[in-house]
């Protein structure tokens, strides 16, 4: 977002009012305006008996405060932020993951070694065959994987329809990435269809899945127990498991040998290749591939390591802002969660934050990517402080500015330009919701306000049921009026999960570049 007060001249600054100093507000906005500011949000409180909520906002590097600003509360989908500013802190909203691919001419053996990509899809698979054909390779008599490779063959799947899915809200328009792409395509089954949903209600609040069962929870997606319908997998409720990955090892094992034995291809998954061919010329498909594959094992480590006549290729993901941003314009609940564990789950977000920035505690109820999920029968909702969002979301703010020289619309959404799960003719917020259904409800807002004053950090948790989108507007209106907005300008963006890094180059480590 454009910074309209000071900039935080250096990093020890910045760290010090991430964590919460009370340094002077923001230029152009006094101690007396902050207070009725909270003052009239207060009220508005008052006229919703009983209702329990928090309330913090901060003017650019000002101190966060408001109304039961330090309370825990039930984060619901506004720890998508939690889970983008994790990802932006630890790796940068350029990061790609990477997959690589070591293969012996001389015995036709192939192994491939992640990096925990969780969008290894269909479609990336389609790829490696092709690149895979076009070096002469039509037959491996060993392909070996590693436990970080996982492939979800619908990981994106949902590009492939319109309006997307996963928690939040009605949906307020389309954004670009919701566009059908061009050409013709085989139709999708019936039952992958978009599901119909009630005007205005939650899109997914009638796909609530029991729990995963215990034994298959340590590698399995969070929609899975709702059949094979891949749109599905993206429209689901908010039960999540407390390890969600991209697949079970045997699932991962059939879908990779029903991918690598192209002589054996389902009618359906031909054509699913060739819609791929179509709409994605971006792939360079042929008009067929050829591969077999007779035996596939997960291994430990790389048995094709040092042997002599080996060749190594690396695959890419695309950057990890393109599905960060899409996570947060449609609240797609899986994929969240894909990129909270890849990158380590709750201990390790514990971790990071304590010895980044002292606040393992702060961030000690955190429980998955999304904001909900199950463990066993019990489920074991993410709470945090409005002060802790308001917080990470200015620092990931700042960084995305001054260290990345980008823009925080690039990660999340622009109501009323991007479509998503908030209405904002003003088009002057980036913010995130945040809805959760009996029997712990809840609804949320949290994000930045372009005024002319500065940028203003906010976040709005309404705890209670009955707490529903106007109670939130009418806090969110009360806040607003104490500033002059900003329309914002965002970059263009449509989702582009494949492009040229989807292809095999030759690998060649730093150290020999």
């Amino acid at each position: 977002m454009q910074r309209f007060g000071k900039k935080v001249a250096n990093t020890v600054l910045a760290v010090a009012f991430f964590m919460n100093s009370h340094a002077a507000l923001a230029e152009n906005f006094t101690a007396a305006q902050q207070k009725d500011v909270v003052s009239d949000v207060s009220a508005q409180l008052k006229k919703i008996a009983g209702t329990k909520a928090s309330f913090c906002f901060a003017v650019e590097n000002g101190a966060v405060t408001g109304i039961n600003e330090d309370q825990q509360v039930r984060t619901a989908s506004v720890t998508k932020t939690i889970t983008t500013f994790w990802a932006i802190e630890a790796l940068g909203p350029n990061y790609q993951y990477s997959t690589y691919i070591t293969y012996q001419p001389s015995n036709k053996e192939m192994h491939i070694a992640g990096t925990r990509d969780p969008f290894f899809d269909r479609d990336r698979l389609f790829a490696l065959l092709a690149d895979l054909n076009k070096k002469g390779v039509t037959q491996i008599n060993r392909l070996t994987v590693d436990s970080n490779f996982w492939f979800w063959p619908d990981a994106t799947e949902l590009r492939y329809f319109a309006n997307g899915g996963g928690g939040g809200g009605g949906r307020r328009g389309k954004t670009k990435a919701a566009a059908p792409r061009k050409g013709k395509a085989a139709a999708p089954r019936k039952a992958a269809a978009k599901p119909k949903a009630k005007s205005g209600k939650r899109r997914h609040a009638q796909f609530v899945p029991t729990p995963i069962a215990k034994e298959k929870q340590s590698r399995m997606p969070a929609g899975y127990s709702l059949g094979n319908q891949a749109f599905r997998h993206f429209v689901e409720s908010e039960a999540h498991t407390d390890q969600t990955v991209a697949g079970d090892s045997a699932k991962i094992m059939n879908n990779l040998k029903a991918g690598f034995n192209t002589a054996s291809w389902s009618a359906s998954l031909k054509g699913r290749y060739q819609r791929a061919r179509q709409m994605n010329p971006v792939l360079s498909l042929p008009a067929s591939v050829t591969m077999s594959a007779p035996n596939i094992d997960v291994v430990q480590g790389n048995p094709l390591k040092g042997k002599p006549g080996t060749y190594v290729f690396v695959v890419k993901s695309a950057p990890i802002k393109q599905y960060l941003k899409l996570t947060n314009i449609w609240s797609i609940n899986p994929w969240a969660e894909e990129i909270f564990h890849s990158l380590g789950g709750k201990q390790r977000f514990m971790n990071f934050m304590q010895q980044k920035f002292g606040m393992g505690q702060d961030v000690a109820n955190v429980n998955s990517g999304s904001g909900v999920n199950f463990h066993g029968k019990n489920r074991y909702d993410s709470t945090l402080s409005c002060q802790a969002v308001v917080r990470m979301i200015r620092k990931m703010d700042w960084d995305m500015e001054s260290v990345y020289k980008s823009d925080l619309s690039e990660v999340l959404a622009v109501p009323g330009k991007e479509g998503g799960t908030w209405a904002d003719p003003s088009q002057s917020l980036v913010v995130k919701t945040g809805t959760l259904i009996n029997p712990t409800p809840a609804k949320n807002l949290a994000g930045v306000a372009e005024t002319t004053a500065g940028e203003v950090y906010f976040g709005i948790f309404v705890d209670k049921k009955g707490g529903n989108r106007y109670t939130v507007q009418s806090m969110l209106t009360a806040m607003r009026s104490n500033f002059k907005p900003v329309t914002a300008t965002p970059k263009p963006y449509t989702f582009a999960p494949i492009g040229a890094w989807t292809h095999m180059t030759p690998f060649v480590p730093l150290s020999k570049r």
